[in-house]
Formats: structure tokens, C-alpha cells, sequence
């Protein structure tokens, strides 16, 4: 079958796969291009990504030292002042037992004391009744 050179053209057969192949070679740059942009914005997220990430490590490492150091540190204060507290306890344990020995103490000083006021307002009633005696009886001393 003869074809009219003027009335249709005519493509043959390798020419036609040439045609694909280049479609087929242009559609697979621009995928090619496509994935390298998309690879590209993922590989800048991963590297973001990975510096934030190293970046809340070493604070979080930082936070955790700050925060054993001050752990040790408070505990030792309690520990401090947990034996001061003993020491005040011991102290008030005995304060009191000193304020009881000193009241016992003033109440057997009361009751000597509250006796010997006892006796000496006896004395002095005694010594007045006397007196008083002796100037009844004009008792005079000088002339014996």
C-alpha cells in the first residue's frame, strides 16, 4: 500500500517509540525534579528535626544534672536539719526537766520558807507578848 506523499504524514513505527522514549525521558525528569524537591524539604525537616531534638537532650541532661545537684543538696540540709531538730529536742527535753526540778526545788523552799516565816511570826508575837509584860510590870533594869 502506497501513501500519498502530500496527504497525510505519516509516522512510522520508530519514530513513534523514539516519541514515547523522549516523553517517557521528559516525564522522568520531571518526577526526578519533583523528588528532589520533596527529598530536599525532607532532608531539611530531618536536620531541623535532629538539631532541635540534640538540642532538648542536652538541655534535658543540663535540667537532670541542676536538678540531682539540687536534690543533694537539699537532702543534706534536711539531713542537717533533721539533727538540729534532734539537738532541740534533746535541749527542750531537758529544759524541762530542769524547769520541773526547780519547781520542786521552790516548793520545798516555799515550805521551809513558808515554816520559818511560821517561826519567826511566833517569835515575834512571843517576844512582843513579852514585851509587853515586862512594861506592865514596869519592870525597869537600870536600877539592879
Amino acid at each position: 500500500p502506497a501513501v500519498a506523499s502530500g496527504s497525510v504524514s505519516s509516522v512510522t513505527p520508530i519514530q513513534k517509540v523514539i516519541q514515547l522514549l523522549v516523553n517517557m525521558q521528559v516525564k522522568a525528569k520531571e518526577e526526578k525534579n519533583a523528588e528532589q524537591v520533596e527529598y530536599a524539604k525532607f532532608n531539611q525537616f530531618c536536620t531541623d528535626t535532629q538539631a532541635s531534638k540534640a538540642k532538648e537532650i542536652a538541655d534535658g541532661k543540663e535540667l537532670m544534672e541542676s536538678l540531682s545537684a539540687n536534690i543533694a543538696k537539699l537532702e543534706s540540709e534536711a539531713r542537717a536539719l533533721t539533727e538540729k531538730i534532734a539537738g532541740l529536742h534533746e535541749t527542750i527535753a531537758k529544759s524541762e526537766a530542769d524547769l520541773k526540778a526547780a519547781k520542786e526545788q521552790r516548793k520545798k523552799d516555799h515550805k521551809g520558807n513558808t515554816a520559818q516565816m511560821e517561826d519567826l511570826t511566833e517569835t515575834t508575837d512571843a517576844l512582843e507578848r513579852a514585851i509587853a509584860t515586862m512594861q506592865k510590870q514596869s519592870y525597869d533594869r537600870k536600877g539592879t
